[in-house]
């Protein structure tokens, strides 16, 4: 897993934990407490959240439910500025398990990108939290069961680390290579059944 520290000017101090899991990239966010949240929560107290990046293009091989995690955006008028919020409590997102439900959705891809990646999120500030004290572990098995319930939804496809396409599970081999890479090696001459890189 890897950690990563960051601090903005000492107004901002948060550690990130990301890793993979059944091919879903995720995230873990370890902030202090707010100062303006101490009525709500104990002063030791940890703020948590996690977060899933979903390559939707990508990574869902049902077009149609793919294009259903790409939110169509709505505008909130505020008193001095407006800013575009998501519905995500509709399908397919409602089907996913988080810690008192989503409590975050964005969009990662810019206008310019070839694939559309969504992050989706939780917190775990919420009145039901108060007193109660939470630990990476206990976040990682969180962000596990959602990955758990996207998968109940659909088949996630793999990212292959040599070619970087993304394919079906089944169409990697033991040796962590996808079916074009291997097939490619076959034809250049440079795969060998006894010597398969692992």
């Amino acid at each position: 897993m890897k950690k990563e520290i960051i601090e903005k000017a000492h107004v901002e101090y948060k550690e990130v934990f990301s890793d993979t899991y059944l091919n879903i990239n995720y995230e873990i966010v370890k902030r202090p407490p707010y100062q303006d949240l101490t009525y709500l929560f104990n002063n030791d107290e940890y703020l948590w959240s996690h977060y899933i990046y979903i390559n939707i293009d990508q990574q869902i091989p049902n077009k149609e439910l793919a294009d259903s995690f790409w939110l169509k955006p709505e505008m909130n008028n505020g008193y001095s500025k407006s800013w575009v919020v998501y519905n995500y409590f509709v399908y397919p997102i409602d089907q996913l398990i988080f810690h008192g439900g989503c409590t975050h959705y964005s969009k990662i891809s810019n206008i310019d990108a070839l694939y559309r990646v969504v992050k989706i999120g939780c917190d775990y500030q919420h009145l039901w939290d108060k007193d109660r004290y939470y630990n990476l572990d206990y976040i990682i098995n969180q962000c596990k069961y959602t990955i758990d319930s996207l998968w109940q939804l659909t088949p996630i496809n793999k990212h292959c680390l040599y070619c970087g396409n993304f394919s079906p599970e089944s169409d990697f081999d033991e040796s962590g290579y996808c079916i074009c890479c291997k097939e490619k090696r076959i034809k250049n001459g440079d795969w060998n059944e006894d010597k398969k890189e692992k």
